[in-house]
Protein backbone atom coordinates (compact mmCIF):
# COMPACT_ATOMS: atom_id res chain seq x y z
CA UNK A 1 0.00 0.00 0.00
CA UNK A 2 1.10 3.45 -0.95
CA UNK A 3 1.44 6.57 1.20
CA UNK A 4 -1.43 7.91 -1.61
CA UNK A 5 -3.57 4.62 -0.96
CA UNK A 6 -3.15 5.04 3.22
CA UNK A 7 -4.22 9.23 2.10
CA UNK A 8 -7.05 8.21 0.23
CA UNK A 9 -8.34 5.74 2.68
CA UNK A 10 -7.81 8.13 5.33
CA UNK A 11 -9.90 10.51 3.62
CA UNK A 12 -12.77 8.07 3.39
CA UNK A 13 -12.67 7.18 6.78
CA UNK A 14 -13.02 10.89 7.89
CA UNK A 15 -15.99 11.39 5.28
CA UNK A 16 -17.55 8.50 6.73
CA UNK A 17 -16.92 9.76 10.27
CA UNK A 18 -17.99 12.77 9.34
CA UNK A 19 -21.18 11.59 7.61
CA UNK A 20 -22.31 9.62 10.90
CA UNK A 21 -21.23 12.58 13.24
CA UNK A 22 -23.83 14.40 11.26
CA UNK A 23 -26.61 11.79 11.11
CA UNK A 24 -26.15 11.02 15.17
CA UNK A 25 -26.37 15.36 15.39
CA UNK A 26 -29.66 14.99 13.53
CA UNK A 27 -30.92 12.64 15.58
CA UNK A 28 -30.11 14.06 18.82
CA UNK A 29 -31.27 17.57 17.88
CA UNK A 30 -34.63 15.78 16.66
CA UNK A 31 -35.06 14.39 19.88
CA UNK A 32 -33.85 17.01 21.83
CA UNK A 33 -36.56 19.09 19.53
CA UNK A 34 -39.27 16.61 20.70
CA UNK A 35 -38.53 16.50 24.23
CA UNK A 36 -38.54 20.81 24.68
CA UNK A 37 -42.54 20.32 22.62
CA UNK A 38 -43.21 17.53 25.31
CA UNK A 39 -41.87 19.52 27.77
CA UNK A 40 -44.00 22.76 26.76
CA UNK A 41 -47.23 20.70 26.39
CA UNK A 42 -46.74 19.44 30.28
CA UNK A 43 -46.32 22.90 31.25
CA UNK A 44 -49.24 23.80 29.07
CA UNK A 45 -51.85 21.15 30.26
CA UNK A 46 -50.45 22.09 33.83
CA UNK A 47 -51.40 25.83 33.01
CA UNK A 48 -54.97 24.80 32.19
CA UNK A 49 -55.00 22.54 35.39
CA UNK A 50 -54.14 25.44 37.30
CA UNK A 51 -56.71 27.54 36.17
CA UNK A 52 -59.18 24.99 36.49
CA UNK A 53 -58.75 24.20 39.80
CA UNK A 54 -57.84 28.19 40.88
CA UNK A 55 -61.94 28.60 39.49
CA UNK A 56 -63.06 25.37 41.26
CA UNK A 57 -61.91 27.12 44.63
CA UNK A 58 -64.74 27.99 46.60
CA UNK A 59 -62.48 30.94 47.89
CA UNK A 60 -62.60 31.74 44.32
CA UNK A 61 -65.48 30.04 42.18
CA UNK A 62 -67.84 32.98 43.49
CA UNK A 63 -65.58 35.55 42.45
CA UNK A 64 -65.05 33.41 38.91
CA UNK A 65 -68.64 33.23 38.36
CA UNK A 66 -69.88 36.83 39.11
CA UNK A 67 -66.67 38.33 36.97
CA UNK A 68 -67.20 36.01 33.93
CA UNK A 69 -71.09 36.84 34.01
CA UNK A 70 -70.46 40.34 34.92
CA UNK A 71 -72.39 40.73 37.96
CA UNK A 72 -73.17 44.48 38.77
CA UNK A 73 -72.88 44.29 42.66
CA UNK A 74 -69.51 43.04 42.50
CA UNK A 75 -67.44 44.49 45.11
CA UNK A 76 -64.27 46.29 44.40
CA UNK A 77 -62.06 43.79 45.78
CA UNK A 78 -63.76 40.91 43.83
CA UNK A 79 -63.53 42.87 40.54
CA UNK A 80 -59.89 43.29 41.46
CA UNK A 81 -59.32 39.45 41.46
CA UNK A 82 -61.29 38.74 38.66
CA UNK A 83 -59.50 40.96 36.42
CA UNK A 84 -55.79 40.04 37.41
CA UNK A 85 -57.28 36.52 36.99
CA UNK A 86 -58.41 37.60 33.81
CA UNK A 87 -54.85 38.91 32.76
CA UNK A 88 -52.95 36.40 33.79
CA UNK A 89 -55.43 34.00 31.38
CA UNK A 90 -55.32 36.41 28.61
CA UNK A 91 -51.60 36.67 28.78
CA UNK A 92 -52.03 32.31 28.81
CA UNK A 93 -53.72 32.55 25.71
CA UNK A 94 -51.36 35.03 24.12
CA UNK A 95 -48.75 32.65 24.75
CA UNK A 96 -50.17 30.01 23.35
CA UNK A 97 -50.49 32.23 20.26
CA UNK A 98 -47.11 33.14 19.93
CA UNK A 99 -45.85 29.48 20.71
CA UNK A 100 -48.54 28.41 17.79
CA UNK A 101 -46.89 30.93 15.34
CA UNK A 102 -43.57 30.01 16.07
CA UNK A 103 -43.99 26.21 15.70
CA UNK A 104 -43.96 25.35 19.01
CA UNK A 105 -47.83 24.11 19.19
CA UNK A 106 -49.47 21.74 16.88
CA UNK A 107 -52.44 22.81 14.84
CA UNK A 108 -54.30 20.47 16.25
CA UNK A 109 -53.76 21.82 19.62
CA UNK A 110 -53.75 25.41 19.11
CA UNK A 111 -57.43 24.83 17.47
CA UNK A 112 -58.76 23.13 20.62
CA UNK A 113 -57.11 26.35 22.88
CA UNK A 114 -58.92 29.00 19.97
CA UNK A 115 -62.12 27.45 20.82
CA UNK A 116 -61.37 27.47 24.23
CA UNK A 117 -60.48 31.71 23.34
CA UNK A 118 -63.76 31.62 21.70
CA UNK A 119 -65.51 30.63 24.82
CA UNK A 120 -63.58 32.47 26.94
CA UNK A 121 -64.62 35.94 24.56
CA UNK A 122 -68.50 35.14 25.05
CA UNK A 123 -68.85 36.03 28.16
CA UNK A 124 -68.95 39.42 29.06
CA UNK A 125 -66.52 39.58 32.10
CA UNK A 126 -64.00 38.26 29.96
CA UNK A 127 -64.55 40.62 27.15
CA UNK A 128 -64.93 43.73 29.19
CA UNK A 129 -61.46 42.79 30.38
CA UNK A 130 -59.92 42.31 27.18
CA UNK A 131 -61.30 45.94 25.83
CA UNK A 132 -59.07 47.37 28.60
CA UNK A 133 -56.11 44.58 27.94
CA UNK A 134 -55.82 44.72 23.77
CA UNK A 135 -53.68 47.87 24.18
CA UNK A 136 -51.13 45.70 25.43
CA UNK A 137 -50.96 42.44 23.45
CA UNK A 138 -49.27 41.24 20.83
CA UNK A 139 -50.54 43.02 17.27
CA UNK A 140 -50.96 39.42 15.45
CA UNK A 141 -52.44 37.90 18.69
CA UNK A 142 -54.57 41.65 18.99
CA UNK A 143 -56.05 40.91 15.22
CA UNK A 144 -57.07 37.09 16.05
CA UNK A 145 -58.91 38.05 19.72
CA UNK A 146 -60.36 41.51 17.97
CA UNK A 147 -61.82 39.21 15.36
CA UNK A 148 -63.22 36.57 17.92
CA UNK A 149 -65.23 39.17 19.68
CA UNK A 150 -67.12 40.12 16.38
CA UNK A 151 -67.50 37.11 15.59
CA UNK A 152 -68.76 36.53 19.15
CA UNK A 153 -70.44 39.50 19.65
CA UNK A 154 -74.12 38.61 20.83
CA UNK A 155 -73.81 34.81 21.55
CA UNK A 156 -74.72 33.89 24.92
CA UNK A 157 -72.26 32.95 27.32
CA UNK A 158 -72.33 29.12 28.49
CA UNK A 159 -73.68 28.51 31.34
CA UNK A 160 -71.36 25.43 32.03
CA UNK A 161 -72.57 24.83 36.11
CA UNK A 162 -76.23 24.26 34.62
CA UNK A 163 -75.76 22.05 31.79
CA UNK A 164 -73.36 20.01 33.52
CA UNK A 165 -76.45 19.95 36.10
CA UNK A 166 -79.09 19.13 33.59
CA UNK A 167 -76.94 16.18 31.68
CA UNK A 168 -75.94 14.59 34.95
CA UNK A 169 -79.96 14.65 35.91
CA UNK A 170 -80.35 13.05 32.27
CA UNK A 171 -77.54 10.22 32.76
CA UNK A 172 -79.20 9.65 36.37
CA UNK A 173 -82.28 8.88 34.72
CA UNK A 174 -80.96 6.83 32.35
CA UNK A 175 -78.40 4.48 34.28
CA UNK A 176 -81.26 4.33 37.57
CA UNK A 177 -78.79 6.28 39.60
CA UNK A 178 -79.48 7.65 43.25
CA UNK A 179 -79.03 11.17 43.98
CA UNK A 180 -76.55 11.79 46.65
CA UNK A 181 -78.92 12.21 49.62
CA UNK A 182 -80.90 9.01 48.66
CA UNK A 183 -77.75 6.98 48.14
CA UNK A 184 -76.84 7.93 51.65
CA UNK A 185 -80.47 7.17 53.11
CA UNK A 186 -79.98 3.48 50.92
CA UNK A 187 -76.53 3.43 52.66
CA UNK A 188 -77.90 3.64 56.75
CA UNK A 189 -80.43 1.76 55.71
CA UNK A 190 -78.35 -1.59 54.40
CA UNK A 191 -76.34 -1.05 57.63
CA UNK A 192 -79.56 -1.36 60.01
Amino acid sequence: MTLEDIFYASQIIAAAALVGSLIYLALQTRQAARNQRAMMHANREQAVEDISLKIGDPSFGVIWRDGVYAAPDMDILAAHQFAWFARAHLNRFQEHFLGWCEGLIGDERWNTTRGHLQMMLSYPGYRAFYRMWRGGANPEFRALADEVMENMHGEKAPDDARAWLALAAEERKATGARSSNNAVEHAASLRS
